[in-house]
């Protein structure tokens, strides 16, 4: 009986060392490992980008013109009248002109930009003025017109003159011409185009 007491008693020894040493390990373990906290999650902030479009920038590259073809001036000449002795010399006398008056409805398109430039079919020579002859005027002037889809002149005015006393001949002169009308894609348009006199005395 008193063997069977001892092992009894060194049982319970070993199961409360046995204890004590758990515990001990517990209270080391949880002092020694870090804690950790759990945080919220939260979502970065995000910069937007806004692209702005720009629109692009069409360059147009106009090319230039093609040169009006030449015009030869209308040669007017007299021959040998009376002759005064009177010393007025000729001055060149630039008119300043408006723009020719356009009818709303009516396009009127520059020598160079038709297809078919009007082409003259009946000429009236300007009357060499009496005057103009004894004082021995002579020079070019320039005449700027209009001719219609129907090939008459609609206006006339002179921009360059080498005196103002040839002007009203020249202007009576080419309201009467009559032209083939110019045409761009086959259809017949006004056209504003310029030519230039000259008046020469005969020696």
């Amino acid at each position: 009986m008193k063997k069977k007491k001892d092992i009894r008693e060194r049982q319970d020894v070993i199961f409360q060392v046995s204890l004590s040493i758990s515990l001990i390990i517990t209270i080391i373990s949880f002092l020694t490992i870090k804690q950790f906290s759990i945080k919220p999650y939260l979502p970065k902030e995000t910069k937007e980008t806004i692209l702005e479009q720009v629109p692009e920038e069409i360059i147009k590259i106009e090319e230039p013109p093609p040169p009006p073809k030449p015009i030869l001036p209308v040669e007017v000449s007299t021959g040998e009248g009376e002759e005064e002795e009177v010393e007025i010399a000729p001055t060149t006398t630039f008119v300043e002109t408006q723009e020719l008056p356009v009818l709303p409805e009516m396009k009127v398109y520059e020598q160079y930009e038709v297809e078919e430039p009007p082409v003259l079919i009946k000429k009236v020579d300007p009357v060499y003025p009496e005057i103009a002859r004894q004082l021995k005027i002579e020079g070019m002037v320039v005449v700027r017109m209009i001719v219609g889809p129907d090939g008459k002149v609609k206006h006339a005015e002179i921009i360059k003159s080498v005196h103002e006393i040839l002007n009203e001949p020249v202007l009576e002169a080419v309201r009467q011409w009559i032209f083939r009308p110019g045409k761009q894609m086959g259809q017949p348009v006004s056209v504003r185009i310029v030519q230039p006199y000259r008046f020469r005395l005969e020696k």
